[in-house]
């Protein structure tokens, strides 16, 4: 039964698009919700497109400079960098956007909702049903 599922596993991470992209948020994924069983990791790679992972982001301080850089011009960002606390906005803008720092890079749901795990998810979407 368990070689079955994990040929099943290994077909959906072959047939994936963009594996240079999908593979790490996959990997980012099974780190984050400590997958242990091959069903779970099955259900993640039916769902990757819920996520976004900025592998170029690493840290609070790469998180605040992305946003900056977002929000304003790149001279102005340059003369910002010294008078902000860069680790702590970054910090503050992970928690607003319900993102994670894991090995691979930054990673949130596209939709900016909370990440629930796999399990998380069935069950809520039971008790919609009920």
């Amino acid at each position: 039964m368990e070689l079955e599922e994990f040929n099943v596993l290994a077909a959906a991470v072959r047939d994936m698009p963009s594996p240079e992209k999908q593979l790490p948020k996959l990997k980012a994924l099974l780190k984050q919700f400590e997958v242990q069983d091959i069903a779970t990791a099955i259900s993640l790679t039916e769902c990757l497109d819920d996520y976004v992972l900025t592998p170029e982001i690493s840290s609070p301080q790469e998180t605040a400079i992305d946003q900056l850089h977002f929000m304003t011009d790149d001279h102005s960002v340059e003369l910002l960098i010294s008078h902000v606390n860069l680790y702590a906005y970054g910090c503050d803008l992970i928690r607003e956007d319900n993102a994670v720092l894991s090995p691979y890079g930054l990673l949130h749901r596209a939709d900016y909702q909370p990440m629930l795990s796999p399990m998380q998810e069935t069950q809520k979407m039971e008790m919609k049903m009920k």
